[in-house]
Formats: structure tokens, sequence, C-alpha cells
């Protein structure tokens, strides 16, 4: 697993670092970000709801978030009427079933 070190960086950098990233890897590879920027509690869980891949994991650690993802296949119609990103997004916020 790779891991994106994102610490000191303010919005937007630590999701587009992570984007970045995330390009050159393959459909169910994993990647961890690490980041201490307040913002990235909100824009981590939504650039992974938006772009269709699974948030695994989040912990803090020492005043910092490790976000653990896995890659997933592009959006296609049939796969955003499964809702994946939408469902990571409740997973990270406790409200999924």
């Amino acid at each position: 697993s790779e891991t994106v070190d994102a610490l000191g960086l303010l919005c937007p950098l630590p999701v587009l670092r992570l984007r970045k990233r995330m390009r050159a890897l393959a459909s169910g590879d994993t990647i961890t970000l690490v980041a201490d920027d307040p913002a990235a509690v909100i824009d981590v869980p939504h650039f992974c709801a938006e772009a269709g891949h699974s948030l695994l994991s989040t912990e803090e650690e020492n005043g910092a978030t490790r976000y653990t993802f896995k890659k997933l296949k592009p959006f296609t119609k049939e796969n955003r009427a499964q809702g994946r990103g939408f469902l990571s997004l409740l997973c990270l916020k406790g409200l999924a079933p």
C-alpha cells in the first residue's frame, strides 16, 4: 500500500496530491493519505464519494488523520446507480447500515 504524506498542506493540496497518486494505481489497489488540514475531514471523503473510490478507514494519529482508500473502477451508469461513493461517505459519518 502506498502512502501520501500531506502533513502541513492546506486545502486543496491534500486532495490534489491524493488524486495525482491514485491515477497511477490499478483498480483494487489501496492507498493511504495522512493529512492534518482541518478541511480534509470534509474534502477527502467528498473526493472519494465523487470519484467513486471506497474509503476503507479513517484513524486519528498524533493530530493527523490517516485515510485509507481502495481505488475502484471509474463510475459508469451502472455503478453510479449503486451509489458506491455516497455509501462510502455515509460509512465515514457512521450513517450507513
